[in-house]
């Protein structure tokens, strides 16, 4: 008797799951530092593309699409005395899919195309409720990069996706025309011969371009020509890629015109420095919200002069305290802090030295700071180094002692000797 296909297994599904969870904080995290959507198109589009897991797609246009600076009342659009598109979308045009906007009867989709040095950002109205894919049409395309057929890009009868083989055609075509016009702007060499290969590399009067070399064959130029070589890759190639993919103007020409340029302002919203900082910025507030309050001394009170520590790892406990007096000798000091505390305690000349105090001397002349000395009040679960942190902002440089004679380390606490 044939064996019943009892189809996946539990472990397929887990991993299925994990996969799809992963890929979720991705998408929220992707749109989540792209602050170059909140710049170009506002919070509201902004904080949409997190809540629907947007992904950025290639699209062409099956109908007249009017591009809008912003979205507009219904009554706006349509008339000859309304607002005026700021570019209109011939069908066979392409655009990039930037996110959407749902309203009561109809959408708006933001897009980006370019109209010959100018990109556009804006939002056309679909006058119907179509379905825009956003976290399952990024698992179709992840489908179809592994050779799944039965995954087709999303249509309607407005617009359509632009099957990502396709877009890679056109920028092979890109790579040919550079090819084609790189030998006319630099003395453009070729090799297939592994050790010419690295010899080239090592070189100091050659360059390879990367662009149109491989593991097996290498293409170079003289290095006095290969800012040529760089402008001319840049002019088809890199962010000029959709200079040319989402051009609409039938005069463009690159190589008079130039590149569309973004502003300033989207340069540096877009690039991972500024990335990065906002990342060190959350980062510092989600370290100081787990904190929490710190207790600040206040160091021009003459009255009692009170330290704190209030981190604790443990449940509370009771703290213990010590008072402090000017005249209170380096002696008497390490007596009332074993007595008090428990621990020996090492006394320094000054808080930036390693010279221990004489046992005779004063607290009074060993500091360097303003304000009285008063009650010094610990948690039993303070560590080394935050102890020695409050009387060192009293002035006084001190070093915790293991019983047996040896340094206590920074991170170990005061109960554990």
């Amino acid at each position: 008797m044939a064996k019943k296909d009892k189809g996946p297994g539990c472990l397929t599904y887990i991993f299925f799951l994990v996969f799809l969870g992963c890929l979720a904080i991705y998408f929220i995290f992707s749109n989540g530092f792209n602050f170059k959507t909140l710049v170009v198109y506002g919070p509201s589009q902004y904080f949409a593309n997190i809540w629907h897991f947007h992904d950025d797609y290639y699209c062409k246009a099956k109908s007249t699409l009017k591009i809008y600076e912003d979205i507009l009342p219904a009554d706006s659009t349509g008339k000859d005395d309304g607002m005026k598109p700021a570019i209109t979308l011939k069908p066979g045009k392409r655009f990039k899919l930037k996110g959407y906007r749902n309203k009561e009867y109809v959408q708006w989709i933001a897009a980006k195309a370019a109209d010959g040095t100018d990109f556009i950002y804006g939002y056309f109205m679909v006058p119907d409720k179509i379905d825009i894919p956003t976290f399952w049409g990024s698992i179709n395309k992840i489908q179809r990069l592994l050779g799944d057929s039965s995954s087709e890009p999303f249509s309607n009868k407005y617009f359509r996706e632009i099957p990502r083989n396709t877009t890679e055609q056109y920028r092979g075509r890109l790579l040919d025309i550079f090819k084609t016009k790189l030998g006319g702007v630099v003395k453009l060499s070729k090799t297939t011969d592994p050790t010419k290969m690295q010899q080239i590399k090592e070189s100091d009067n050659f360059k390879i371009i990367d662009a149109i070399s491989s593991d097996k064959t290498v293409y170079y130029c003289p290095k006095s020509e290969y800012g040529k070589a760089e402008t001319l890759h840049d002019a088809y190639l890199g962010n000029a890629f959709d200079t040319h993919y989402l051009q609409v103007s039938s005069t463009y020409d690159v190589l008079k015109d130039g590149n569309a340029q973004e502003s300033l302002i989207i340069r540096v919203a877009d690039s991972w420095y500024f990335k990065a900082f906002i990342a060190l910025i959350l980062l510092w507030l989600y370290r100081r919200l787990r904190k929490g309050p710190g207790t600040s001394p206040n160091s021009d009170n003459p009255g009692t002069h009170k330290r704190e520590l209030t981190k604790e790892i443990q449940p509370p406990q009771e703290t213990i305290s010590m008072s402090l007096l000017p005249e209170m000798s380096v002696g008497t000091l390490k007596e009332q802090f074993k007595k008090t505390f428990g621990s020996e305690i090492r006394v320094y000349t000054t808080v930036n030295t390693k010279r221990s105090a004489d046992d005779v001397a004063s607290l009074s002349s060993l500091r360097d700071v303003k304000g009285s000395l008063g009650t010094v009040v610990i948690n039993p679960y303070a560590t080394v180094s935050q102890i020695e942190k409050v009387f060192r902002e009293l002035g006084i440089g001190i070093q915790v002692m293991k019983s047996d004679g040896s340094l206590a380390p920074n991170n170990s606490k005061l109960l554990e000797f």
